[in-house]
């Protein structure tokens, strides 16, 4: 005799409960274990290629389980999502070292090359990377009264991932900056999108790089390239330094008046 729809539903029910188990399970040793990872880094400068080596050989090693790997439902279930938004914000002078948040842990490590590079890790497993890059030489101009300079080229370049560590998309936003003190300005501005294999199920539009802005906050003026997309996703995804849904995601390198540069990753 045919089992009823409710000994099917309970059946269903059981083995989803324990593959949600097992999936919450896994991605708590895989923030355990990434931390260890990214602890061992502490002290040197990296590459973007370092960090994601470090993300790669993990889940070579600890593979997800095939139970879990196709039912993307399970992350949903289990990452914690952030309804306000937050900024991850990389300054060029940042102090390099582990940081503890109450949603998981980040990382700060000196570039190779100059700049910086950013890894939030979720308490569910999840990684981003996040990287502020120096590609050129900065420049001083002093004309006896005051001080002109250009900051050279800075990028931000930010990568959105899954629970399970694989790539989805980035982007980045790259300018180069005039300042002297009491003003700035933008000298040349870029951006780049980019889509991962993984990355192809979500739905990508509204694309815009290398966009120019002037921001004003507390009385202070801030020159900033930024680029964004607006994305709809069906599971959480790492981004800067939270986990989160559908929106607009955008990716921004400014300067100061003073110099001071900085890179920004955030869900508007």
């Amino acid at each position: 005799m045919p089992l009823n729809v409710f000994a099917k539903g309970a059946i269903q029910d059981k083995k989803h409960k324990k593959d949600l188990e097992i999936a919450k399970e896994y991605l708590e040793k895989s923030s355990d274990g990434l931390t260890i990872g990214f602890s061992e880094l502490l002290g040197k400068s990296i590459s973007m290629d370092d960090a994601e080596k470090v993300i790669s050989n993990y889940y070579e090693k600890n593979p997800v389980p095939k139970g879990i790997l196709n039912n993307p439902d399970l992350l949903s279930e289990i990452a914690s999502k952030e309804k306000a938004n937050e900024d991850f914000i990389i300054y060029e002078d940042m102090k390099n070292g582990q940081q503890h948040r109450d949603n998981g842990e980040v990382f700060i490590f000196d570039r190779k090359g100059g700049g910086k590079i950013g890894v939030y890790i979720s308490k569910h497993g999840g990684t981003s990377l996040s990287e502020l890059a120096v590609s050129g030489a900065s420049g001083i101009n002093s004309d006896g009264v005051g001080t002109m300079a250009t900051t050279g080229v800075r990028s931000t370049l930010c990568v959105a991932t899954n629970g399970y560590g694989a790539k989805m998309f980035d982007l980045s936003a790259i300018g180069n900056f005039w300042y002297n003190g009491s003003s700035s300005s933008i000298t040349s501005h870029d951006g780049l999108f980019h889509r991962y294999f993984w990355g192809s199920s979500l739905t990508i539009s509204n694309v815009s790089t290398g966009n120019m802005r002037t921001v004003y906050t507390g009385g202070y003026r801030y020159s900033e390239v930024y680029s964004r997309a607006y994305v709809e996703t069906t599971i959480p995804l790492e981004w800067g330094n939270i986990v989160v849904g559908s929106g607009t995601y955008e990716a921004s390198v400014g300067v100061t008046v003073s110099g001071n540069v900085y890179g920004r990753c955030i869900r508007l």
